[in-house]
């Protein structure tokens, strides 16, 4: 309180106008179809989206607190490092992995990180399930191998 007994306001339009961006950008996320992750140095999941929750079968809350190799299986620690590095020294990467789902199944996923120099270094990373994809090609390429072993043409 002001010594004249107002209320001072606490929030500035500068303050208001970061907020509503900051949820602007929140819901932005929260349409994507892709997973997406906020990832600090030490491999924190700092931020995740809806997308990101339900193609692993976590909550938002469950996801910020995992480490990034928590989720990665083909990666552990050193191989998070290394790759943190190359998105940091590249300023992107992309690459595809396997990541764990809460229930334990894999999926495969390909990655977008792009480096955000701000507040010590981040990644920002979204992540595609590509595994129905992957399915496909390898039905697709068996499918292929039959046809050219098969006596006579179909």
């Amino acid at each position: 309180m002001a010594d004249d007994g107002q209320i001072k306001a606490l929030d500035t339009p500068d303050r208001l106008s970061r907020l509503e961006a900051e949820v602007h950008s929140r819901r932005i996320l929260d349409t994507a179809f892709d997973g997406f992750w906020l990832v600090d140095m030490d491999g924190r999941i700092l931020r995740a989206n809806r997308a990101a929750a339900d193609m692993l079968g976590y909550e938002e809350s469950e996801l910020s607190r995992l480490r990034v190799w928590e989720v990665d299986h083909t990666g552990d620690q050193k191989d998070f490092k290394h790759r943190m590095k190359a998105v940091k020294e590249g300023g992107g990467l992309c690459f595809e992995t396997k990541h764990r789902r809460k229930d334990g199944r894999l999926i495969d996923v390909r990655v977008s990180a792009k480096w955000m120099d701000h507040g010590g270094g981040k990644a920002v990373c979204f992540f595609h399930d590509i595994t129905e994809a992957r399915r496909m090609a390898e039905r697709m390429r068996l499918l292929a191998g039959m046809v050219d072993l098969a006596p006579c043409s179909i």
